[in-house]
């Protein structure tokens, strides 16, 4: 523990976006939004935080987010949910240090 930063992001509720498939992205804000994706019995959740530190638009976001689910990467757009949530950052600023809240936007 003396050389780890830890970091933990408290979500709010997923809400399921209910839009038309290509209108999903319209829907996703990089920097604010998580995404949660479902279909059968596959699922996978990204934090807000990866499309910032990937560079990810909410297109990119969305297959990335099929992907960690183990689906195609398009399953966005062929009858998966797809949920949305928020989340807070802390971190601690050196091993065992100063927590702080971090700003995604700034990343």
């Amino acid at each position: 523990m003396n050389e780890i930063i830890v970091e933990v992001t408290i979500l709010t509720e997923p809400e399921r976006i209910n839009a038309k498939p290509h209108e999903l992205p319209n829907f996703v804000e990089i920097g604010r939004h998580g995404l949660l994706i479902k279909k059968g019995f596959f699922s996978g959740l990204l934090l807000p935080q990866v499309a910032v530190e990937f560079g990810f638009d909410a297109e990119e976001f969305l297959s990335q987010t099929c992907m960690k689910a183990g689906l195609s990467p398009d399953c966005w757009l062929t009858g998966a949910e797809v949920y949305r949530f928020e989340g807070q950052i802390f971190k601690e600023v050196e091993p065992r240090g100063e927590i702080v809240e971090v700003d995604i936007k700034k990343c």
